[in-house]
């Protein structure tokens, strides 16, 4: 890769390579909107992929649009993945600590409800840090380590005396 390669360039790099030797393989490596979420759904969730980009497929489109836009940015001050079309350059970005986890657990039974789950944490994520040209190099880590043990339902049920909550 060499020391000219940008942090964002060495990153797509390494998800292109285990995109490109996946198996079984998932066909041809995404381009365009929404191809950065792809690849880092399927490594996230480290098994079952195709069930997951099936799921991705069948969101709702503002839980899709969430995932495309903030697995899109870099955290790197002017540099943009080559693979999407991601232009907004501006941040923070945001990286959800234990997602994997949390996806490789809730994601086995109800992968579609995970995708959803994590959409709205970058959804009240993004309500909380808006986006700004002053934050395009700065990064936000979401401990969602409560979530990780997590099934969907078990996220999505409510006790009165219960909530999660997303604290800056």
């Amino acid at each position: 890769l060499g020391n000219a390669s940008s942090e964002t360039e060495v990153y797509e790099s390494y998800i292109r390579w285990r995109w490109e030797s996946h198996k079984p393989a998932l066909g041809p490596l995404p381009q365009g909107v929404g191809a950065v979420a792809k690849i880092r759904l399927v490594l996230m969730a480290q098994g079952n992929s195709k069930m997951f980009l099936n799921a991705f497929s069948k969101l709702q489109e503002a839980d899709r649009k969430i995932l495309c836009e903030e697995l899109a940015r870099t955290g790197c001050e002017g540099q943009r993945y080559q693979h999407d079309v991601l232009k907004d350059g501006r941040g923070p970005a945001f990286l959800v600590y234990y997602a994997p986890a949390f996806l490789q657990k809730a994601g086995l039974l109800d992968p579609n409800g995970a995708l959803s789950i994590l959409a709205e944490i970058l959804r009240q994520a993004r309500n909380m840090w808006p986006l700004k040209t002053a934050a395009s190099g700065v990064n936000v880590t979401l401990k969602i380590d409560a979530l990780k043990a997590e099934t969907v339902a078990g996220c999505r049920s409510s006790h009165p005396e219960e909530a999660w909550v997303l604290e800056k």
